[in-house]
């Protein structure tokens, strides 16, 4: 597994239940671009039955359109997975 990949595991375990998070706060929080954190999620976790993406309503772009947001959620298995198995 990617570092990358461990880092957003590991900080959708520290928000887990606490906030809800989109690609875009993982990305901030972690200085990554958005496409690397959803790529990730996408290929490593979600592919994987780690994660899944939850409908959350609107967001609002600061360009003032807007779009449905998805936050990012990790299923039991990627909460209790051990990072350090080879």
């Amino acid at each position: 597994m990617k570092d990358s990949t461990k880092k957003i595991i590991n900080y959708l375990r520290e928000v887990n239940g606490k906030k809800n998070v989109t690609a875009a706060d993982v990305a901030a929080a972690l200085g990554m671009t958005e496409r690397e954190v959803n790529g990730s999620f996408t290929m490593a976790i979600s592919n994987k039955h780690l994660g899944h993406r939850e409908p959350g309503g609107t967001k609002v772009a600061a360009n003032g359109t807007t779009k449905d947001a998805k936050f990012l959620v990790l299923d039991e298995a990627g909460l209790n997975m051990d990072l350090d198995e080879k």
